[in-house]
């Protein structure tokens, strides 16, 4: 456990760090952890920092919530209840979601260099070829050229109707008059 705390106060030395700089306050009472007689840390503005630059770096809410020492459902009520955080929280899944979307344009667009094993033993690299990712590519061209996208169409043709009837009258006695 004390390696534990250890580590964290370490971690948040860093967040601090990165926090201090011309211009910045930073409560000297609100950076600090606190322990309450449970031994559970509090989850102040310091804390939230950390869990949102792991959440901009992974993408993985528990392992941020690890990295702050906190429980999933403690960093829940804090998005339920604090809208700068929920904003913040919004901004870091799309920073981590920016990432993803540019390396999966690099793989399908500029492609990887597969290497070509070869030589006489076959334990040397003889060559290279550019290997593209294809099904990111397609779906890029979806995203990108309406000719790609798959067509769907529905045939919205309603032929069907109702019919109002003068009062007293049957449908057979307004079919014999009208017809």
């Amino acid at each position: 456990m004390k390696k534990k705390i250890t580590r964290l106060k370490r971690t948040k030395t860093k967040a601090l760090k990165k926090l201090s700089g011309p211009g910045t306050v930073v409560d000297a009472k609100n950076w600090r952890r606190v322990y309450r007689d449970g031994g559970y840390i509090q989850f102040d503005d310091l804390n939230k920092l950390l869990f949102l630059e792991e959440m901009a770096k992974t993408g993985k809410f528990m392992a941020a919530c690890q990295t702050c020492g906190v429980s999933s459902s403690t960093v829940r009520q804090h998005l339920k209840n604090d809208n700068e955080f929920q904003e913040a929280y919004m901004d870091s899944r799309e920073t981590y979601a920016d990432k993803v979307r540019d390396v999966a344009q690099l793989l399908a667009l500029e492609g990887i260099d597969e290497p070509i094993i070869g030589g006489r033993n076959r334990d040397e690299i003889v060559a290279y070829k550019k290997v593209y990712a294809t099904n990111i590519l397609a779906m890029e061209m979806k995203k990108v050229d309406s000719a790609y996208k798959d067509k769907q169409a529905i045939d919205l043709n309603v032929r069907s109707g109702v019919l109002l009837l003068p009062e007293g009258k049957s449908m057979e006695e307004w079919e014999k008059e009208n017809t």
